[in-house]
C-alpha cells in the first residue's frame, strides 16, 4: 500500500469519525436544547401558576379588605348612630329634668302666692270683721246690740233644726255652745232638745263666752263646728259680695 493510499484511508477514517463526533455532538445538543426547552416551559407553566395562584390570594386578599372596610364603615355608622340616639336620650333627659324643676318652681311659686293671697285674706276679712264690729258698736246701743245679738242666735236655733248633723261623729257627747255673754237657759234648752232629735242621744252642752264673736252662736263638736257667729257672718257676706263684683266684671 503505497503513502497515497494511507493518506486517503485515514482521510476518510477521519471524515467518517468528523461525522459521527458531529452526528453525536448534534444528538447531545439537540437533546440538551429539548430538555431545556422542556424544562423552561415548566418552570414557564409552574410560574403561571404560581401566578394564577397568587392572583386568587391578591383578589382573596382584596375581598377580605374590602369587607373589613365594610364592616369598619357599618361599626363607624353605628357608633355614630349610637352617640346620636345617647346625645338625643340625654338631651330629653335634661329638658324632662328642666321642665319638672320650672313646673315645681311654679308649683312653688304658686303655692306662696295662693298662701300670701290666703294669708291676706284672712287679713283682710279680720280687718274688714273688726271695722264692721267697730261701726256697728258706735252706732248701736248696748240695748240695741242685746237685741240684735238675740235675733241672731234665735235665728241660729232655727236654722239648727234644718241643719244636717249626719256628719257629725257618734262619740261625741259633749258641746261647746260659744256665745258674747252667757247662754240664757230658755235658749240652751231649745238647743239641747233640737241636738237630741237628731243625733238620738243626749249631749252634754257646755256654755263658754267669747267677745271675739260679735254675736251669735258657735256649736263646737270636737273638730267640727257649726259657727252661727256674727263675725262669721260679716266674712261670709264680704266673701259673697267680692265674689258678686268678680262676677260682674267678668
Amino acid at each position: 500500500m503505497n503513502m497515497t493510499s494511507l493518506i486517503f484511508s485515514f482521510a476518510g477514517l477521519m471524515i467518517l469519525i468528523c461525522g459521527i463526533l458531529a452526528f453525536v455532538l448534534r444528538w447531545f445538543l439537540f437533546s440538551s436544547t429539548e430538555s431545556s426547552v422542556r424544562r423552561l416551559d415548566e418552570e414557564v407553566e409552574r410560574k403561571q401558576e404560581l401566578q394564577i395562584e397568587l392572583g386568587k390570594k391578591l383578589k382573596k386578599i382584596d375581598e377580605e379588605l374590602e369587607q373589613k372596610r365594610k364592616e369598619a364603615r357599618e361599626l363607624s355608622q353605628r357608633m355614630h348612630n349610637d352617640a346620636e340616639q345617647s346625645s338625643k336620650e340625654k338631651r330629653e333627659e335634661i329638658i324632662a329634668q328642666s321642665r319638672q324643676e320650672s313646673e315645681e318652681i311654679l308649683n312653688k311659686a304658686r303655692e306662696s302666692t295662693e298662701k300670701m293671697r290666703r294669708e291676706l285674706e284672712k287679713e283682710l276679712d279680720i280687718r274688714a270683721v273688726g271695722l264692721s264690729m267697730d261701726i256697728l258698736n258706735k252706732v248701736l246701743t248696748d240695748k240695741g246690740k242685746g237685741a240684735f245679738n238675740q235675733v241672731l242666735i234665735e235665728e241660729f236655733i232655727e236654722n239648727l233644726k234644718v241643719t244636717d248633723t249626719s256628719h257629725i261623729n257618734a262619740d261625741v257627747s259633749e258641746v261647746h255652745v260659744v256665745t258674747v255673754s252667757p247662754l240664757p237657759e230658755t235658749y240652751k234648752l231649745s238647743i239641747a232638745k233640737i241636738l237630741q232629735d237628731k243625733l238620738g242621744r243626749e249631749v252634754l252642752l257646755k256654755s263658754v263666752t267669747d267677745a271675739e264673736i260679735c254675736g251669735g252662736v258657735i256649736l263646737k263638736f270636737g273638730s267640727l263646728a257649726l259657727d252661727g257667729s256674727l263675725r262669721n257672718l260679716l266674712r261670709e257676706t264680704g266673701v259673697s259680695m267680692q265674689t258678686q263684683m268678680e262676677a260682674q266684671k267678668v
